[in-house]
């Protein structure tokens, strides 16, 4: 199905800037031989290429696919344009730098993992170098924020004390009982090194428990494989444990970072063989077969990840998905509310049952969060007015939105 069939019952995509032009086919083609680019170049300016790449973390793609489609042909008409040698040496600098800081987070996530293994913790990264190194081969091609480990609940707290002893700080200190609270609404705690300048996300769920995202982290354990990083072994999410992982990240974000939808791309590409019917089939189980719809749309549509055939029917059969993807579309140019309120719209959208868009509503009223204890520090017997305080907190959000 192409991707223009795939949009072809609801409206037509918006029409992009050369800036955004790029963006894409750099996502689509980074590693493919150089062709005939049809982007209007003398019409790119540069200097927002620049901002925008980085945001969406395409900074080192888009310098592999420049230096394939464009730099070895030298490309005469833009000698001289203005901010175009600039461009240049800037993105040859970014690609450089962000090659470094991967390798230095490489050595740190190796030496994090073994220090967890040694005290019988299994920790499972599933973003950051170690999905670089996965998908894409070389863990420079990826830029990653910080260090995001998946581990079971029960071995939060102790994770906590290996992170301290490697010199790690939690970001925010909680007493125990605010601990325990958090721990069962929220879905990660994160710790900072300032020597080695590394922030480690420590995950037991893929977002906050109202969003009806369950995950079993001792069954995804059971089917691990592993990767090559840095010369040592580190442990990888099967292929379709990973596609679920990835698609629910993205999704909870609205995929507004294009780097997230190749990482599906090259998670189709390098995985043909994944057990499609493995994935759906959880999905119904747990709700959630729009979410992996969305990305599998989406990526295909934005940066040409190929599809299994067996979305055709469900695609079909789900035209909400579609809509989903023409408001990413629209989003690359500015053309969505960008509120929270309409934020958590659109995420109440993604589900396709009621009883999760109601949990996600409720749960968004009700359920502490960090901002709450950020906001007053309550002794364990009065904890218990921290969902009375969360629903007034979202009261005044919503007041201050109407009175601008």
């Amino acid at each position: 199905m192409s991707r223009r069939n795939l949009l072809a019952n609801h409206e037509s995509p918006p029409r992009f800037p050369p800036e955004v032009q790029l963006l894409l086919a750099a996502a689509r083609e980074w590693n493919q031989p150089p062709c005939t680019s049809t982007i209007a170049l003398t019409e790119v300016d540069w200097k927002s290429a620049l901002e925008a790449a980085n945001w969406h973390g395409l900074s080192p793609l888009l310098y592999e696919y420049l230096s394939r489609s464009l730099l070895k042909g030298r490309d005469t008409t833009l000698e001289g344009r203005d901010n175009w040698s600039e461009f240049l040496n800037k993105l040859a600098t970014l690609r450089k730098n962000i090659a470094l800081r991967s390798l230095r987070m490489s050595s740190e996530l190796v030496r994090i993992l073994e220090s967890l293994r040694k005290c019988g913790v299994t920790a499972i990264p599933f973003k950051g170098p170690a999905v670089a190194a996965a998908l894409y081969g070389d863990v420079g091609l990826r830029p990653s924020a910080d260090l995001d480990l998946l581990l079971a609940k029960p071995d939060v707290f102790k994770t906590s004390e290996v992170l301290l002893g490697l010199g790690y700080k939690q970001t925010q200190e909680y007493p125990p009982h605010a601990r325990r609270m958090l721990l069962r609404f929220e879905n990660d705690f994160s710790f900072s090194h300032p020597m080695a300048q590394v922030t480690v996300a420590v995950h037991w769920g893929l977002a906050r428990a109202h969003y009806s995202y369950p995950l079993n982290v001792t069954d995804l354990a059971t089917r691990l494989t592993e990767i090559d990083l840095g010369g040592r072994s580190v442990p990888m999410l099967a292929p379709e444990d990973l596609f679920y992982v990835l698609a629910m990240h993205g999704g909870k974000h609205f995929w507004e970072r294009l780097i997230w939808l190749c990482d599906i791309r090259q998670l189709l590409v390098a995985y043909p063989g994944m057990d499609w019917n493995l994935v759906f089939n959880q999905a119904r189980h747990t709700g959630t077969v729009r979410v992996l719809l969305f990305a599998l749309h989406a990526a295909h549509v934005l940066v040409g990840a190929p599809l299994p055939p067996q979305v055709d029917a469900l695609f079909r059969n789900d035209p909400a998905v579609a809509r989903l993807t023409n408001e990413v579309l629209k989003a690359l140019i500015g053309q969505v509310e960008r509120s929270k309120l309409s934020f958590h719209w659109r995420r109440m959208r993604l589900r396709e049952r009621r009883r999760d868009q109601m949990k996600y509503v409720l749960g968004l009223m009700f359920n502490p969060t960090q901002a709450e204890w950020a906001a007053i520090r309550l002794p364990q017997p009065l904890s218990f007015l921290y969902y009375p305080l969360r629903l007034a907190r979202c009261g005044a959000l919503l007041a201050e939105r109407r009175r601008n």
